[in-house]
């Protein structure tokens, strides 16, 4: 079974392929922010199985829309606050508030992906 990345040597994992094309084509994100996110993200066991399982696929639809399932927007404006946080006193970074914008256009008012 193929794995998204190698682990590094301390530990992280590298930002898998699919990652980065989910941040820059369906958030329309720099790779740079799209990577920033992923480090900040925390992903489940789950999320990084089914990203290798994606990988493995072919990138089929079915396995792109249970990635979907198991990455709420939720979890994503988590990682934003940890990239970005609001209660500092400081401004926020732009590009960081512009994704929470483009995250909170792509969901339903339930808080889930449309």
């Amino acid at each position: 079974m193929k794995t998204a990345k190698p682990p590094l040597p301390g530990g992280r994992l590298l930002c898998p392929r699919f990652w980065v094309q989910f941040c820059e084509q369906f958030l329309c994100i720099e790779r740079r922010l799209g990577i920033e996110l992923w480090k900040a993200l925390y992903p489940s066991a789950e999320l990084l199985y089914q990203l290798a399982k994606i990988e493995d696929s072919g990138r089929h639809p079915t396995q792109i829309t249970r990635f979907a399932e198991l990455l709420p927007p939720k979890q994503l404006l988590e990682a934003c606050e940890r990239l970005s946080p609001s209660k500092r006193g400081k401004p926020r970074r732009r590009d960081v508030v512009d994704l929470e914008e483009a995250i909170l256009a792509r969901c339903d008012g339930q808080g889930k992906w449309i």
